[in-house]
């Protein structure tokens, strides 16, 4: 089985800034095994039971934009915080993360 199908530039802006998100980082830490301080192993096993939402137009579009944002200012070496968190906040909603929950993958 393939990671992806269908994978165009569109679809591949999207899934850069959800698998970039928090959210995901929170699943990957608590689903992947953890090789120490070197990293996860994100064999097939793992990448294939991460929980992608199909995303609505909206979001996909807002997401790709801030995605295309991120990659111009870290090319400049620009802060890029400001639309990392506002990727997060659209993927909390898509996952209709509450407040609570929200709170428990910041670390809170």
């Amino acid at each position: 089985m393939a990671f992806l199908s269908n994978f165009n530039e569109t679809m591949g802006y999207y899934l850069l800034g959800v698998l970039n998100s928090t959210f995901i980082y929170y699943w990957i830490k608590y689903n992947v095994h953890e090789y120490g301080s070197a990293g996860f192993r994100l064999s097939n096993q793992y990448v294939e039971e991460m929980p992608i939402p199909i995303p609505n137009q909206k979001d996909e579009r807002e997401i790709i934009t801030l995605v295309d944002t991120i990659l111009d200012k870290k090319s400049h070496n620009l802060d890029t915080s400001k639309e990392e968190t506002k990727i997060d906040k659209i993927v909390y909603a898509m996952y209709g993360l509450t407040e609570g929950e929200i709170n428990c993958v910041l670390g809170e």
